[in-house]
């Protein structure tokens, strides 16, 4: 049975696979290989896709490059399996959940600042976000590098926030902020 699901079904299938073994970081990295080697495309963790376990996200690719710009619609969809962030070592479900519901709520997170003011990041945990910048979860806010150098600063920033909103102070402009 399981031999005709990954044959019919390769995506869905790797993908609950690979969810079903997360805790497991050999058996994850084997399964990446077999996914790709069978043509199904894996995607790293993203702080604004990723879900706690492996997710089908369907990605927008160019087909005009493919074939020499003779497309009319010049775009495809392809399905991929985004990596979840359950399979982050050091990352449990409880740092992860405040995250996905913020995201869910009021949508991505378009840069940093963005992401420390609307995620009380003590809830997350220091070593959690670590993990998290060290996988690439947080690439689209900037290097990996300049994001752990700046990561008790980081979290300082989205504490002052959070402490100071707990606190019921105002900004000068009204709004119950703590910067």
């Amino acid at each position: 049975q399981t031999a005709w699901l990954k044959a019919n079904y390769p995506l869905e299938y790797m993908t609950a696979l690979m969810s079903a073994s997360a805790g497991q970081t050999e058996k994850i990295a084997f399964y990446v290989a077999d996914a790709r080697t069978m043509g199904v495309p894996v995607l790293q963790s993203d702080i604004n896709s990723s879900m706690w376990d492996f997710d089908i996200e369907d990605v927008e690719t160019d087909t005009s490059a493919e074939d020499g710009g003779k497309s009319n619609t010049g775009k495809k969809i392809i399905p991929h399996i985004r990596f979840g962030m359950g399979a982050i070592k050091n990352v449990g479900e409880n740092s992860v959940q405040p995250i996905i519901e913020e995201r869910a709520k009021n949508g991505k997170f378009t840069d940093l600042n963005d992401f420390a003011r609307r995620v009380d990041l003590r809830a997350v945990g220091k070593r959690s976000l670590e993990s998290l910048i060290k996988v690439g979860a947080l690439d689209s806010f900037g290097n990996r590098a300049s994001l752990l150098a700046s990561l008790d600063r980081i979290v300082a920033i989205s504490s002052n926030h959070f402490r100071a909103a707990d606190a019921g102070q105002m900004s000068l402009f009204g709004a119950a902020t703590g910067i």
